[in-house]
């Protein structure tokens, strides 16, 4: 646990810019209620990721995580796939690991049968 809070201390210590690519820039809200319910779901979940991610000066790299959201809105599975280094990492599998995300739409679990929805989000630090 002291190794633990040593750790986050010394990170916040450093402060410098680390941000979350948005996986939904630029394709604009649909004209579908259904799918503007869900493009609205999952640009709260970008938003609530670019909340989250701290200012920490870990050097220039990147870190991308998969993630899958349950119909309850819970993140049940969670992978880092690639990273510059083991902090970039440590950061980007804690952001996405503090979420707590709403349920998805009732439009949007139709469709999921039970099962789980992936995303997959890019942190880039410089």
């Amino acid at each position: 646990m002291f190794k633990a809070l040593f750790l986050a201390a010394i990170l916040a210590a450093a402060a410098g810019p680390a941000s979350a690519q948005s996986i939904f820039d630029g394709f604009g809200e649909p004209e579908d209620p259904a799918e503007a319910e869900t493009y609205r779901w999952k640009h709260a979940i970008v938003r609530q990721m670019r909340d989250h991610t701290p200012r920490l000066n870990l050097g220039h790299g990147r870190a991308v995580v998969n993630f899958c959201v349950d119909g309850a809105g819970r993140i049940v599975k969670g992978k880092v796939d690639k990273y510059s280094g083991d902090a970039q990492a440590l950061i980007a599998a804690s952001v996405v690991s503090s979420l707590k995300l709403p349920p998805p739409p009732p439009a949007f679990k139709a469709k999921l049968r039970g099962d789980c929805y992936w995303f997959q989000v890019s942190f880039w630090f410089q």
